[in-house]
């Protein structure tokens, strides 16, 4: 399962594979648990989410007249808000044997 949820760390930057890779693995190792379906439904929200703040944050920059750092800014931390879900999850699937940012409904 850490495996799983780690390979999401590959697409942080590139999110689509941050998709694809925890599916190929789930896949792979034939691990098609709630746990899994949980890791990777989290992942499917996280794009989406983050998509959705960062064409709000350039419609903003344009409107307001920010400067490409706000885009940037925006960018950045929406990179590390996935990369502290997923490592906190890890921590969580280590200890706990269950995600610590869960939702109540799977994307698959």
């Amino acid at each position: 399962m850490k495996l799983i949820n780690l390979s999401s760390l590959v697409g942080t930057i590139f999110p689509p594979v941050n998709i694809l890779l925890p599916l190929l693995i789930m896949f792979a190792k034939k691990q098609f648990n709630p746990l899994a379906k949980q890791i990777v439904s989290v992942q499917i929200l996280m794009t989406v989410l983050s998509f959705i703040i960062f064409m709000t944050s350039a419609f903003l920059k344009n409107w307001f007249s920010l400067g490409n750092k706000f885009t940037m800014m925006v960018m950045v931390l929406l990179v590390l808000t996935n990369i502290f879900v997923i490592i906190r999850n890890t921590a969580a699937i280590d200890k706990n044997k269950e995600l610590y940012f869960r939702l109540n409904f799977s994307f698959i």
